[in-house]
């Protein structure tokens, strides 16, 4: 009896800048035959059940034909919006809210406190502090 093939999702997940040479190669991979051939002539096979996640600085080696073989999320993040988009992710999921929601107290009650929060935290404090750690504090990775 042969052993079953393994058929759960796999993220593949590729961290660091693009190199010229080897965003042609990833193009193989992103198209139809979803092959990666690498350097030494090997093969390596991205099944139906597996996904790649390219999580790269820019794009400034990717041509046309990359960005159009796989979906592409731009985070701008001159004026904060990467730090603001985790801040109102944390604030949906916070206990707070849940705790709102499980006494019963309503929706513009809510929303109420959340701003509020928002405005404690996001608005007045949070920008301030960050510019403070630029500042002064040496980082172990560029920002």
């Amino acid at each position: 009896m042969g052993k079953e093939k393994d058929t759960n999702p796999k993220w593949l997940v590729l961290d660091g800048d693009l190199d010229a040479n080897w965003i042609e190669s990833m193009n193989s991979v992103m198209d139809d035959n979803r092959i990666l051939t690498l350097a030494n002539s090997d093969r390596i096979i991205l099944y139906g059940h597996m996904r790649m996640l390219l999580e790269i600085r820019d794009l400034r080696f990717a041509t046309p034909a990359t960005v159009s073989r796989g979906g592409v999320i731009y985070i701008y993040d001159e004026e904060g919006w990467q730090w603001k988009s985790y801040c109102e992710s944390w604030l949906e999921k916070c206990k707070l809210v849940q705790d709102m929601k499980a006494v019963g107290i309503s929706a513009a009650k809510q929303k109420e406190a959340i701003d509020s929060l928002r405005n404690f935290l996001m608005v007045k404090y949070f920008p301030r502090m960050l510019e403070y750690c630029k500042r002064n504090f040496k980082r172990p990775f560029p920002m």
